[in-house]
């Protein structure tokens, strides 16, 4: 007996009436399905990571329309990049947007995708964080707090 499929299971690919064989749909969009699984069942990612790569790979099939993986072409990322700043998004939220993209990209092209490469996707340089400490007044000013509170 055949295990019944789900919808969602059937969505990216389709039977070549002719040959009888599978041929598999090239948008961006079917590709993060299958990247998605990858993800989960391959590299047993976090559920995190899944959402958060998932949420920014989409963000980028809406940016871009829901392409064929072949027409991506550096200035759609370059496009993107700048879209994602101009609503705000800081330049290291967007290094996470490229991070996904690159690692989204990797996947295609192991899996004989013909897409951008990667190494393509740059990330912008972001200034080292600036770590601010408490002097030794403040340190014991902290300490000192409770016995200002306590009951006589």
């Amino acid at each position: 007996m055949m295990k019944k499929r789900k919808k969602s299971e059937l969505i990216s690919r389709e039977i070549d009436k002719n040959s009888g064989s599978y041929s598999f749909s090239n948008t961006l969009s079917a590709h993060l399905e299958r990247f998605v699984n990858y993800l989960q069942y391959t590299k047993n990612a976090s559920p995190k990571t899944i959402e958060n790569y998932s949420l920014r790979v989409n963000r980028f099939i809406d940016y871009v329309w829901d392409i064929d993986a072949s027409q991506i072409k550096m200035i759609h990322i370059q496009d993107f990049r700048t879209a994602l700043i101009k609503q705000g998004l800081s330049p290291k939220t967007v290094n996470y947007h490229a991070v996904g993209l690159r690692s989204f990209f990797k996947f295609l092209l192991r899996n004989d995708v013909e897409t951008l490469s990667p190494e393509k996707v740059d990330l912008a340089k972001i200034p080292p964080r600036r770590v601010s400490y408490l002097s030794e007044d403040q340190v014991q000013e902290i300490l000192n707090a409770p016995s200002k509170y306590e009951k006589n």
